[in-house]
């Protein structure tokens, strides 16, 4: 009896860590800043999964999604397609990274 007790105080416990927990909301932007963080460190080509190792949290999809926007807006562009594509910082005269 005792045992049961005390899973049944951890189960609730932990239900009510789970639902507060689901309030607290990062602030809005904050894994596009994180992945465009990311890319900026990045001096040469560079693949998807060397951003999502560096953003743990950041699913990939949302990655894509922001590497393509990056492309879009003339920052990145990409050499090749599929799994093996590596992505680049367009640079402006002289070398200059953006």
């Amino acid at each position: 009896m005792p045992i049961n007790f005390m899973l049944f105080i951890f189960k609730g416990g932990y239900k009510e860590f789970e639902s507060r927990l689901s309030k607290v909301a990062e602030p809005k932007g904050a894994k596009a800043d994180l992945v465009r963080a990311a890319v900026n460190r990045h001096a040469g080509p560079f693949r998807l999964s060397d951003i999502e190792q560096d953003c743990p949290g950041v699913s990939r999809d949302w990655i894509r999604a922001l590497l393509r926007d990056m492309k879009k807006e003339r920052l990145l562009r990409s050499i090749g397609h599929g799994a093996g594509a590596r992505w680049e910082r367009i640079t402006r005269n002289k070398g200059i990274p953006l």
